[in-house]
This record gives structure tokens, sequence and C-alpha cells, in this order.
């Protein structure tokens, strides 16, 4: 299970937690399994969950002038449908600075591969799904 979360923030894990655990009580205390944890994985993305996400995107507005908002969720949402974007796919002029900005906030990371992906790949499901 941690593997699959890969970026170990106490508040994915406990969200995966409760839903395995709601997930296998609802199954008849099924024993937990790869196959359960895939779809609570994918449930945990879902729209029932946007009060959990929404604060990732809105954020965005909030403390971002209006056109590196714009920028980041562009950003955002190609790495998103993409799950991996190399550094050198950004041209925007302010993407430099928007990058660094989505790393430090806990969105993405760069890795040795000068890759950028999601720190959680539930929320970059989720942000594939409904950051629109």
């Amino acid at each position: 299970m941690l593997d699959k979360i890969e970026w170990l923030m106490p508040f994915f894990v406990q969200l995966v937690i409760q839903m395995i655990i709601d997930e296998a009580e609802a199954l008849g205390n099924q024993p937990v399994s790869a196959a359960l944890i895939d779809e609570v994985l994918l449930k945990a993305s879902n729209h029932r969950n946007n009060i959990y996400f929404e604060n990732y995107y809105s954020r965005l507005d909030k403390t971002l002038p209006t056109e590196e908002s714009r920028t980041a969720k562009e950003i955002l949402g190609e790495i998103a449908i993409k799950g991996q974007v190399p550094a050198t796919a950004f041209v925007q002029v302010n993407s430099p600075a928007v990058l660094e900005i989505l790393e430090f906030d806990g969105y993405i990371h760069l890795d040795e591969a000068k890759i950028y992906r999601f720190n959680s790949p539930i929320l970059r499901m989720w942000w594939e799904k409904f950051a629109k």
C-alpha cells in the first residue's frame, strides 16, 4: 500500500487506510489484497473526495496572480494526463517560477532524470478527472 501511495504524507496514508477498512468491512471483512488496494486508490481519487482535493485546485487562484495560476493549472493538467513530463516541455515565460512554486507547495517533484511527476498518484488521478 505504501509503495502505491508513494508520497507518504499522513493525510494520504490516513485517507487510504480508512478507505481500506471501510471497503473490507463492506465486503464482509475481506482480507486486504493488492486488488483491494488498487480499487481503493481509484476510489480515493473520485468525485466523492473533492472535499479533500478541491483545496489543491482553489489554492492556486488564492495564492498566485491570475497568469501564474493559469500556467500552474496547465502544467499540472499536462503532468496529470501524461503521468510524467520532461522539464524541457514547459516553455511558458513564467514556467520556471511556477514550477518552483508547485514543487515547494508539494504538488510535483523533479526526479533525477529531469522528469516532473505528481508527488501523489491519488492527487494526480483526481487532477486528471476533475481539475478543469
